[in-house]
């Protein structure tokens, strides 16, 4: 799923730290980190992407207070790249 990474772009300078993009196949992804957590989402559009009708959902807390808002981009870029992994295998 490398080609969905030139697709994706950081739509934030500072926190929170937002990714946003098309995917190859047509699908949305949206992955913000905010507060002490973050959430990736995938949708087939993106009006769906803050629905209960996604195509892939995953969140997970991440350290304490604001340390999400602050993420590292690297970072970020590593768990949109894990999840679009797993998004491939689920799909």
């Amino acid at each position: 799923m490398s080609e969905a990474i030139a697709h994706l772009q950081i739509t934030t300078g500072a926190a929170p730290v937002q990714i946003e993009g098309e995917l190859p196949d047509g699908n949305y992804l949206y992955f913000r980190a905010r507060g002490d957590a973050w959430e990736l989402t995938i949708a087939s559009d993106e009006e769906k992407l803050f629905s209960d009708e996604v195509l892939f959902y995953q969140t997970e807390t991440y350290g304490t207070g604001f340390d999400a808002s602050w993420m590292p981009h690297p970072i970020a870029w590593e768990i949109v790249t894990k999840g679009l992994q797993e998004y491939e295998i689920q799909s």
